[in-house]
């Protein structure tokens, strides 16, 4: 499988107070143009919230048991909107109210991707994530992510 790029943490931070951390777990599945499955992982996002910046440190381990690491920084624009910087490129996103939001980062060879996220509730989301090179769709990520509880809550 080809290496696996994200850029989705600053969705799950929304509900993040300021100088506090969240991790983010679950599956994720790759699919190509027709739809068919053709690989899983599973990924975990750590958000660190520091005034309106968040950094998000992502590991996302393959079925093989390797591990790939990721890297995003996050600045609030607005109280729904955010610019990224990322290790596969720059962007930003958009929330729509109701737990509805969108993400877009591009890097410089043309490479981009596009994310719609659904947020289920206050811990639990779903993305779905279009790669791009050139405008022209490659393939499909499926994510569904849960917030993880601190112990004694």
């Amino acid at each position: 499988m080809k290496k696996l790029l994200f850029a989705i943490a600053l969705i799950a931070s929304q509900r993040t107070f300021a100088g506090s951390t969240d991790i983010w777990e679950g599956p994720g599945a790759l699919f190509d143009l027709q739809g068919k499955e053709t690989g899983k992982y599973d990924l975990v996002v750590v958000n660190a919230k520091n005034g309106s910046q968040i950094r998000s440190n992502i590991t996302v381990t393959l079925p093989d048991g390797s591990v790939q690491r990721h890297q995003c920084l996050m600045t609030e624009t607005s109280h729904d909107g955010w610019q990224s910087k990322c290790d596969n490129g720059d962007g930003g996103g958009h929330c729509f109210g109701e737990g509805l939001c969108i993400s877009y980062v591009e890097d410089t060879t043309g490479k981009s991707y596009s994310t719609t996220i659904v947020m289920d509730g206050s811990v639990d989301m779903r993305l779905l994530r279009t790669e791009l090179q050139d405008g022209k769709a490659l393939r499909f990520f499926r994510e569904k992510l849960h917030k993880r509880q601190e112990k004694g809550l």
